[in-house]
């Protein structure tokens, strides 16, 4: 009598498994902790809106804060907390007086020029071309010369 042989499924299992994990942790990163009195913006519930808020204490359940926002206590994953930088941080201050020293121009009032005067220069950004503003083509490919397109 004839028997079915099933492959073993487990083994295929664990090892589509392990390499899904594989592919995962090749891009994965930790996120860095949060402390008490941090300011961050918390995600509002699944839709894609950031509000203010303090993380409060870090929550017993694994990856979770306790964070007030509005007078509101809310209990978030650290996915949905972004760090907001202080400005008490000496690395970002010292960023933002390297970036105002490559600013300074030369300024003209009154006749004489004022050198090494900080300015600041709003930076707007480059229009990216939609498709309705691409160029179009002049004429028309072979295949549709026999039809009037006007």
């Amino acid at each position: 009598m004839l028997k079915p042989q099933v492959p073993a499924a487990l083994p295929l299992l664990q090892q589509r498994q392990s390499h899904q994990k594989e592919m995962y942790d090749k891009r994965a990163k930790d996120l860095k902790p949060l402390v008490g009195g941090d300011k961050v913006l918390v995600r509002a519930g699944d839709q894609q809106v950031w509000n203010k808020a303090t993380v409060l204490a870090r929550s017993s359940q694994p990856r979770s804060y306790i964070a007030d926002s509005e007078g509101s206590q809310l209990r978030r994953n650290r996915t949905q907390l972004k760090s907001v930088p202080s400005s008490s941080d000496p690395v970002l201050d010292a960023d933002l007086q390297e970036d105002q020293s490559k600013v300074t121009t030369a300024v003209a009032t009154e006749g004489h020029v004022d050198v090494g005067k900080p300015t600041t220069i709003p930076r707007t950004p480059e229009p990216t071309p939609t498709r309705s503003a691409q160029a179009t083509r002049g004429t028309l490919p072979s295949r549709y010369v026999q039809f009037d397109m006007n």
